[in-house]
């Protein structure tokens, strides 16, 4: 039984175009097995493959292999030369995706490149999860956008400090986003507390759960592409492991109603609080970043949500902050030169934003192929009966 003070959500949501949380691991080319012809990406789990191998008395040929990977044309010609044939890849698999595109470019001496994929999240037993923490900080990021859209006051005090910072490192504007967080969300009055302790943050009374555990059949792999504003783009030797779309992702939310005193004057939160942040949100990202490209989002009656990795403006609060798109611009690219190095600034084609290109960032995040922006998904929930 839900405490009185408490309201309980079950929420779901389905995945529209791929979404990639990250675990911030990466596989190398020698921890999977990649078939063309099946298009079928093995994952190895390397501590029994390195047990499986040892038993054959074969634990040198796997270290050997680990050092000097490209003396082998990848895992499948390794193993091959091992006389290990794909009736014995259970021993060793940790799982399989089917449906997989990787390229086989040729990397010279008639062998082909194999590349690095980024991993999904997983849990303990492997399976792959959204941490609570990931969809409270999407909730988080809509709901700040939100009450800068509806409060002018509260725009100019976090514009204001926005222009307050200086200098050319990573700590750029590390304070500023501090005291505009406290701006935000300290509207919670506990006696004893000053106003910007993060006690007295009202996202407290939000609690998300992690998502149920979703499986390896609900995983593919992209590859990322960056489209300009023109709809010309560049293909990246990058490899994600994502959510395909359909992927159902379910997971609570619990809502605190707040006994304590509020400088809003009101219980925090509704629901419907956070259903409207999060259409705001939507309305603010497509609206200011992505529908300044050529292809652009349609809108819908959905409750539409971005999650995970889809982009520098679906992290931040700068599009709800700035109004007049040319400040939006020159603000985002002043971020990215004070916190890239230059050279970093000048590859990524920074330098352009304002002259060739009239958006910044100037490359927008998409799968290759059918070229879908990651993140998209769709909010579906119900209050469960106290």
């Amino acid at each position: 039984m839900t405490p009185d003070f408490l309201e309980k959500y079950d929420c779901t949501l389905t995945v529209k175009n791929p979404v990639f949380v990250g675990s911030g691991k990466k596989l190398s080319k020698v921890e999977y097995i990649y078939e063309p012809g099946t298009k079928t990406l093995r994952v190895l789990d390397v501590r029994r493959l390195y047990e499986f191998m040892a038993s054959k008395g074969r634990e040198k040929a796997l270290e050997d292999y680990f050092r000097r990977p490209d003396n082998y044309n990848g895992t499948i010609m390794f193993l091959l030369s091992n006389q290990i044939r794909r009736p014995d890849y259970d021993n060793f698999v940790a799982y399989t995706l089917e449906d997989c595109m990787l390229p086989q470019d040729s990397g010279g001496r008639g062998r082909s490149t194999k590349y690095d994929i980024l991993e999904f999240m997983s849990d303990p037993y492997g399976n792959p999860y959204v941490p609570g923490s990931t969809i409270k900080g999407m909730l988080r990021t809509a709901i700040a956008a939100s009450r800068i859209r509806h409060d002018a006051v509260l725009k100019s005090r976090i514009a204001s400090k926005l222009e307050r910072s200086t200098g050319r490192n990573r700590k750029y504007l590390a304070k500023e986003i501090t005291e505009a967080e406290a701006a935000i969300f300290n509207n919670l009055e506990y006696e004893g507390q000053k106003h910007g302790d993060a006690v007295n943050s009202d996202m407290r009374l939000v609690r998300v759960s992690d998502s149920e555990p979703l499986s390896s059949r609900d995983l593919m792999v992209c590859k990322k592409f960056d489209e300009r504003p023109d709809g010309t783009g560049n293909a990246l030797p990058i490899f994600k492991i994502c959510l395909r779309p359909g992927t159902q992702i379910k997971f609570t939310v619990t809502l605190e109603k707040s006994s304590c005193e509020s400088s809003l004057g009101k219980q925090f939160y509704s629901f419907d609080d956070i259903v409207r942040a999060l259409r705001d949100f939507d309305s603010i990202y497509t609206n200011r970043f992505l529908n300044q490209f050529k292809n652009q989002v349609r809108p819908t009656d959905e409750i539409r949500c971005w999650l995970g990795s889809a982009g520098f403006h679906s992290k931040t609060i700068l599009a709800a902050v700035y109004d007049d798109d040319e400040e939006l611009l020159y603000k985002t690219r002043e971020v990215f030169e004070n916190t890239l190095n230059e050279k970093v600034f000048r590859q990524h084609g920074h330098e352009l934003e304002g002259r060739k290109y009239q958006v910044s960032p100037h490359t927008r995040k998409k799968t290759d192929g059918a070229r879908l922006d990651f993140g998209e998904c769709a909010l579906t929930f119900s209050k469960k009966a106290i």
